[in-house]
């Protein structure tokens, strides 16, 4: 008999909604939940075949109330591989649980396994359904972390490449699957968390077997103890989609390689009467091999292949789904339809299966229940696997889990994303066990990445041109705990990135930074009323922090010191157009700085949640002016500025008001306060172009003063002084389509900030002028597309001049460090 479902808890994931349930014990209803039909096209042999054996059953007393003792036929059930199309066993198995048909066996096959190893535990089939249905299949394969669980000292380099490769031995090497299968190692352990004691599989409230292949020796490997998580992954894994699972001395991979409708494993157990459920059917015809997918799957079973017909003949009933369904293997995103396609194969069989159910009522079946799920576990021993020394100690202290702690199922989740989030490890997992029937205890495996990688990414934008980017990443190659970064950008306007950081202390709280930043761009800007384009920008960084996490995923305070070398160099000289008063501007700035930073946002671009904010205090104390001017080289200005403070503001929240619809809020600030003025110091409002504020652009500005602002190029308008707002709200009405309406409104200022605090909220001035406190705001609609290459984004925004401004970009630019 099966639960029915009673009080139940909710987990809720980005990918999937799960009922772990509390149960209690009902009759089997005699009616079938599904919409059935009568069969119409099964072979009329195998018909009569199942009728006469059935039939025999009843002749020779299985229709008759039995003796208790007297044993029972044994009834397994085989459920094939089909990777989506195994979603259409479901029906089968409600159409069981209607029935009251409980199973004395269940093996199954990569998906088959899958579903079957869940209906072993405990699931009914209806929970299963639901399960399926709550799944977020696209965001399941998809190995994304959300970004608040990542660290913020990993923020900055999260997602920000197209390919990733190891780099070992002097050469780059490829990784062994395409999918990083992390959240479906993550969903296998909630599901499988209920019997996370049970190691032998024939304990399990139904009797179970995995079917995988050992890809090292070439034999079919029939796992029947153990992790159930792990068999069941095992099972699943498509050679060169997923990356095979370690067992003993070898690695499993799908077992749908060698027998994809493992019957004749179910005969060999010893099963008197075999039902089978096949959603693969063997050889594929000549016509559907055009399929580039389909002709690799059939290169890689062509032995599986072969085996099924024999495997078919081997049941008593046959549940044969192929004719009935149009997917393919990779279509999960169609999992209602394939659930519904698998409906008309388990109504052809249900008066075979009917009248088997009516022959073992006088027989005692099983008694189904899923194990009790325990809220939290005490935890004698946590153990760590595979794990490098250089990398143990800041695994212990970010994984927030250690012996004695009192965990969740949820906690060991989060411990698992968390550990992932120090950007150290290709994948990890959480399995609990027995302690020697003493206590429990908590094994986690991690796959670290190599200490050397290679990265790269593709961008493009109407602005900035074309670009590639080149990045090496090294891991402990200059101390524990420690990363070396060293990114080249290719382009039209080209930049390089050298960077180092290490984290230390007993908590693993503090750590330093080093960077260096040099960029050539060709950046276009207002002054006195007009747009000078094409100036050539030289923009030179270097700083030093030490930084204190007070949240390792979403805050930490520093101190610093930076240096910063401006250059302009005018492109007209000589033309007797030309606009500007100098050939050359350069300028140098020494400051200290503090600073606080803050991120939840939930993911790198398009976040529906969460909110940031980047708070500096900065002390100049050196600078350096020199401007060569056109006209009377006598004249050119080499002196400083008097020293100052500036203290800058960057913030943005959002919230959601449905999974489609998230609202944004934003603010800016930013103040330069002079210590004093005068005929000693060069002129503030004329030259002092390094001190300013750049704004404008659709993402942060690498320039670290720098705000984003839509309806302005990067960097367009610079200014000393501003507040600003922004709104905005983020549709994503279709899959990966994203399309955000926008207003940003600010008030700017390009004197000292005695100037500009008088008229702040009552600005009379003219933006493009440069010259008075003015103001400007911009509205206009973005739309955005989550590709392969990175964010494609479109957007035409008007500012309050009735100027529009196009921007196109593609792929993922080089991007601010913090």
């Amino acid at each position: 008999m099966r639960p029915k479902i009673g009080s139940c808890r909710l987990f809720s994931k980005p990918y999937v909604s799960i009922l772990i349930t509390q149960v209690f014990w009902f009759h089997p209803v005699e009616t079938n939940s599904l919409i059935l039909r009568e069969p119409i096209h099964y072979a009329i042999m195998k018909r009569l075949q199942v009728f006469l054996f059935l039939s025999l059953l009843s002749l020779v007393g299985y229709a008759q109330p039995k003796d208790l003792g007297q044993k029972k036929p044994k009834v397994a059930l085989v459920l094939s591989g089909g990777g989506a199309k195994g979603l259409a066993h479901i029906p089968t198995l409600q159409l069981l649980d209607s029935l009251g048909i409980v199973p004395d066996l269940v093996v199954g096959t990569s998906m088959g396994s899958i579903v079957g190893g869940l209906y072993s535990m405990g699931y009914s089939g209806d929970s299963i359904a639901q399960i399926s249905r709550g799944i977020n299949w696209s965001k399941l394969f998809k190995n994304d972390i959300p970004w608040h669980y990542i660290s913020m000292e990993e923020k900055s380099e999260y997602k920000r490449y197209l390919v990733d490769l190891d780099w070992v031995k002097g050469r780059p090497v490829l990784k062994s699957a395409l999918i990083n299968d992390q959240k479906l190692r993550e969903l296998i352990g909630l599901l499988t968390y209920p019997a996370f004691e049970v190691n032998d599989f024939d304990k399990l409230p139904i009797p179970f077997r995995a079917v995988t292949t050992d890809i090292v020796n070439g034999k079919e490997i029939v796992i029947k103890e153990g992790a159930l998580g792990n068999a069941l992954r095992a099972s699943m894994s498509i050679p060169t989609v997923f990356s095979p699972v370690p067992y003993e001395n070898t690695l499993l991979v799908d077992g749908g390689v060698l027998n994809n409708f493992p019957v004749d494993i179910a005969k060999a157990m010893g099963a008197d009467i075999i039902i089978g459920s096949d959603v693969g059917g063997g050889m594929l015809p000549k016509e559907k091999l055009d399929d580039m997918t389909n002709l690799i799957f059939q290169t890689g079973m062509i032995n599986s292949n072969l085996k099924n017909p024999a495997n078919r003949e081997l049941c008593d009933v046959l549940i044969d789904h192929v004719p009935h369904l149009t997917y393919e293997n990779s279509d999960f995103t169609s999992s209602d339809e394939i659930y519904a396609q698998g409906i008309p194969a388990a109504n052809a069989m249900r008066p075979q299966l009917a009248q088997l159910a009516q022959n073992l009522k006088g027989y005692r079946q099983r008694e189904v229940t899923l194990p009790i799920n325990r809220d939290t576990l005490v935890l004698d021993t946590v153990i760590f696997k595979n794990i490098s020394k250089t990398n143990l100690e800041l695994v212990k202290a970010r994984v927030g889990v250690s012996s004695g702690d009192k965990v969740s199922l949820e906690d060991m989740v989060e411990s698992m994303e968390k550990t992932i989030g120090t950007n150290l490890f290709n994948q990890i997992t959480a399995e609990p066990y027995i302690k020697d029937d003493s206590g429990y205890g908590l094994i986690v495996n991690v796959y670290e990445k190599s200490p050397h990688q290679i990265k790269s990414a593709l961008h493009y934008d109407n602005y900035r041109g074309i670009g590639l980017i080149l990045n090496y990443t090294g891991r402990n190659v200059l101390g524990h705990s420690s990363r070396l970064l060293g990114t080249l950008d290719i382009a039209e306007q080209p930049s390089i990135r050298l960077q180092f950081q290490k984290i230390f202390g007993k908590n693993k709280k503090w750590w330093t930074r080093t960077e260096l930043l040099n960029r050539s761009l060709e950046q276009n800007i207002y002054r006195d009323g007009a747009l000078i384009k094409g100036m050539d920008y030289d923009f030179f960084q270097l700083f030093d922090e030490i930084n204190l996490s007070l949240d390792p995923y979403s805050s930490y305070v520093g101190l610093g010191i930076n240096f910063e070398r401006n250059g302009f160099t005018n492109p007209d000289v000589g033309d007797p157009n030309n606009f500007l008063d100098f050939e050359r501007y350069r300028s140098k700035n020494l400051e200290l700085y503090s600073h606080f930073q803050y991120n939840t946002l939930d993911h790198v671009f398009f976040a529906k949640k969460g909110g940031f904010a980047h708070l500096t205090l900065a002390r100049s104390i050196y600078n350096d002016i020199d401007v060569r001017l056109i006209e009377d080289p006598n004249d050119d200005i080499n002196g400083q500025l008097s020293d100052f403070t500036r203290i800058s503001l960057d913030a943005q929240y959002r919230f959601p008001w449905n999974d489609k619809i998230s609202g944004i809020v934003g603010a800016q600030a930013g103040f330069v306060f002079l210590d004093h003025t005068g005929n000693e110091y060069v002129d503030f409002k004329e030259f002092g172009q390094f001190v300013r504020y750049p704004l404008g652009g659709h993402m942060p500005n690498t320039n670290r003063k720098g705000f984003a602002f839509a309806g302005l190029q990067e960097g367009e308008l610079n200014a000393s002084q501003l507040v600003g707002l922004q709104l905005g709200i983020q549709l994503n009405l279709f899959e990966n389509l994203y399309f955000t309406p926008h207003y940003n409104l600010a008030s700017v200022g390009f004197g000292d900030f005695d100037a500009f605090k008088d008229d702040m909220f009552n600005p009379k001035g003219n933006w493009k002028d440069t010259l008075d406190t003015s103001d400007i705001q911009s509205f206009g609609l973005t739309g955005s597309y989550d590709s392969i290459l990175g964010p494609i984004t479109l957007d035409v925004t008007w500012t309050n001049h009735l100027v529009a401004e196009f921007y196109l970009g593609i792929g993922l630019q080089l991007n601010r460090s913090n």
